[in-house]
């Protein structure tokens, strides 16, 4: 079993302490920032250093890029790269978008896929959240 964490929020990271969040973290398998999270955490503006940096703590890093796709990269190999996703609607809420990769990320990983397939799962799954307005989907 491996343990995947999301950061949630640069924002929340900076009032923690990005150094505690990282010694708190360290033993953690996966990271799942998004930029901003990745950007904070790294102390870096460039995709390959924030990766590079992040790798130093964590042993593989998903970071995503909004509509620019998404990277991976571990200790033992990458990076690999993975295009954003087309949306099948109009582009209404990004709210939830990240929490839809890490669940798109997470369902390929539990079904055999290997980082790259986990990757365009999650970039899918994201691509699917920001066509419905707001986290939750409409109940009724």
């Amino acid at each position: 079993m491996t343990v995947s964490i999301d950061p949630a929020s640069a924002a929340l990271i900076d009032q923690f302490g990005t150094s505690a969040y990282r010694d708190l973290t360290s033993g953690v398998d996966v990271l799942l920032p998004a930029y901003a999270e990745g950007r904070q955490l790294a102390g870096a503006d460039d995709v390959n250093v924030i990766i590079s940096r992040l790798l130093d703590t964590y042993p593989e890093v998903a970071l995503t890029l909004g509509s620019k796709g998404a990277f991976w990269s571990s200790r033992q190999g990458g990076p690999i790269s993975a295009p954003p996703a087309q949306t099948v609607g109009p582009v209404v809420d990004t709210v939830g978008a990240g929490d839809a990769f890490v669940a798109g990320w997470l369902a390929a990983g539990a079904a055999g896929g290997g980082p790259e397939g986990q990757l365009l799962a999650g970039c899918g799954a994201g691509a699917r959240a920001v066509t419905t307005p707001g986290a939750w989907p409409a109940r009724g």
